[in-house]
């Protein structure tokens, strides 16, 4: 018997009333081309700000350190 498929909705989640949300990421592809971005939302979801940059040569790992 095969068991049934769990389905989870994964997304945004505001912060409290007065507070803003800075999200960031950042990646890289085989340590050569690197980039971070992130994106300023308010407790209404609206977007307040955001900064994209390209890093260059480096790992996955100081890339998420500059996002």
């Amino acid at each position: 018997m095969q068991q049934p498929r769990v389905v989870s909705m994964l997304g945004w989640k505001p912060p409290l009333e007065g507070w803003v949300k800075l999200n960031t990421d950042g990646a890289s592809k085989d340590g050569r081309i690197s980039r971070c971005d992130g994106i300023v939302r308010d407790s209404g979801g609206h977007w307040l700000g955001g900064f994209a940059k390209y890093l260059g040569a480096c790992n996955a790992f100081v890339a998420e350190l500059w996002g």
